[in-house]
């Protein structure tokens, strides 16, 4: 099943593919990777390969993505969606080990997204309209676009940040 989906792949995503430390496999033709897995600035509408659980940061960064489909089932680290087309954060995965960045998208609310994020959130340069769906709990600072007429005490009423609230003009 892997040679089918790398038959189907540029010559990039096919080097990239192959210098992934691939843990395991799965009948199904899902894999774990231990490492950080770099998917970034390729023009990506969807994630070519069919992953399990990335040991390491995820980034797909500065692409054309529109949602959390085919995403990773677990990543132990960071996730990096910034600079895509993403309206939503249905599909994100509830607890992130590391930073989450969905900034410079198409967000106008945090509804559906992680939970839990053990380092910082950022969302800046989205369109966002209220707060609402925030992260309970933010390990360390939150970045965002400023909502006129909404404080940060406001904020820190949604959730439990351990750093700076820190408002980005969009």
């Amino acid at each position: 099943k892997l040679l089918a989906v790398l038959e189907d792949c540029s010559e990039d995503l096919q080097l990239i593919y192959k210098k992934l430390n691939i843990t395991k496999i799965y009948s199904d033709g899902y894999v774990d990777v231990k490492g950080d897995v770099s998917l970034n600035n390729l023009k990506l509408k969807t994630i070519p390969f069919k992953f399990r659980k990335i040991f390491g940061d995820f980034d797909v960064s500065e692409n054309r993505l529109e949602s959390f489909s085919n995403f990773p089932e677990q990543v132990i680290g960071s996730i990096f969606i910034n600079n895509n087309l993403f309206t939503s954060l249905e599909g994100c995965q509830s607890k992130i080990e590391g930073i989450f960045d969905c900034s410079y998208n198409s967000l106008e609310s945090l509804e559906h997204g992680p939970v839990r994020v053990d380092y910082s959130y950022f969302c800046e340069g989205n369109p966002l309209l209220t707060y609402n769906g925030i992260s309970k709990n933010i390990g360390e600072d939150f970045i965002a676009p400023k909502i006129e007429g909404v404080e940060k005490k406001e904020i820190k009423q949604l959730s439990k940040i351990k750093g700076d609230i820190v408002f980005v003009r969009s």
